[in-house]
């Protein structure tokens, strides 16, 4: 779970990074969270495999909804 505005590494950025630094990548569901995010951006990160994007402020029952199947995978 990855906010997409942090201080040093933006969310798509570090999505990056797990994509580059894992063994099989493919095994690491990514829930990206954004109160910030155009159809660009959210068109990259579903690119690099992000399995959800939820935009801020979501909400929480849908939020433990995209853990749990992120989780089930």
């Amino acid at each position: 779970i990855s906010d997409n505005q942090m201080p040093t590494l933006g969310g798509l950025d570090f999505i990056d990074q797990i994509k580059l630094q894992a063994k099989d990548p493919i095994q690491i569901p990514v829930i990206l969270l954004s109160g910030h995010l155009d159809d660009q951006d959210k068109q990259r990160a579903r690119q690099a495999g992000v399995f959800a994007i939820l935009d801020k402020p979501c909400n929480f029952s849908q939020f433990l909804s995209m853990v749990q199947l992120a989780l089930d995978q």
